[in-house]
């Protein structure tokens, strides 16, 4: 899905709950997306003010909160004390692998694992709107000292 589709839910998205549609709030759905790896609100902020994009660091976590009310961004836990963000444009399904050490995160997908957490969810007569499966670990480079 291109951003300017994202944009254009997202503006459905907060004119029909009543909120308005701001190029600050804008700016933050492009950068989310723009990202190339799941990133938390702070490192996000410093990463637009870095751009020269003016945009409060308030801004910054209540359109992230809007975000994930509409359901196109995902935010994930990694055992740290603050969450990870990354669009959910209606992708692939997919899971998390966590380095303990260095905080590394690598995306990887299993039809083996989408298959079985369909047939739990036939057995329970359970309607599935997602899933967070994550494994902790340590990477290779960790591991072998790098």
């Amino acid at each position: 899905m291109n951003i300017d589709n994202v944009k254009e839910r997202f503006s459905s998205y907060l004119k029909a709950k009543g909120h308005r549609i701001t190029n600050e709030r804008l700016l933050v759905l492009e950068s989310l997306c723009n990202n190339e790896s799941h990133i938390d609100a702070e490192n996000l902020f410093i990463k637009m003010r870095g751009r020269g994009l003016k945009v409060s660091r308030a801004t910054v976590y209540n359109t992230l909160q809007l975000l994930l009310q509409s359901n196109l961004i995902k935010r994930s836990h990694f055992g740290e004390s603050h969450h990870h963000y990354e669009p959910f444009l209606g992708g692939r399904q997919h899971h998390h692998l966590v380095c303990a050490s260095c905080g590394k995160v690598v995306e990887f997908s299993s039809e083996l694992l989408n298959r079985i957490q369909s047939d739990i969810c036939d057995k329970h007569k359970f309607k599935f709107t997602g899933s967070a499966f994550q494994i902790t670990g340590v990477c290779r480079e960790c591991s072998e000292g790098k």
